[in-house]
């Protein structure tokens, strides 16, 4: 399964989310959890994560931001992808392999996370 975050790893999607300008501006270093992050959008400011160990140390104190969430298909709608279908990501129409990699097409690829 593609999907909107693929098995390929947590660091990647967390590079790719944070190095997009229109995702990146949504997210703000935690002040007391390293490994997350502070994600603004409706309703509210939600504290998430990429990583699992993240999650498993602080629990219900963040979210893991992957498949099921509500908010990552808002975020990716907002970076001009449609993930309607997560298992066909496209943007402008152009059907993608996976979410990351349109992500990659509107950015290049980066080679560093912003706020680490």
């Amino acid at each position: 399964m593609a999907g909107i975050l693929p098995a390929r790893g947590w660091a990647r999607g967390l590079r790719v989310l944070l190095g997009c300008p229109h995702t990146a501006s949504h997210f703000r270093p935690h002040s007391t959890i390293r490994g997350a992050y502070l994600l603004d959008g409706p309703p509210k400011q939600l504290p998430v994560t990429f990583n699992r160990s993240v999650l498993d140390t602080f629990g219900t104190a963040v979210t893991l931001l992957t498949y099921g969430t509500e908010e990552l298909p808002a975020l990716l709608a907002s970076a001009g992808i449609d993930t309607t279908d997560p298992e066909r990501p496209k943007i402008a129409g152009r059907e993608l392999p996976d979410t990351l990699d349109a992500m990659e097409a509107l950015i290049g690829s980066p080679q560093t996370v912003p706020g680490r």
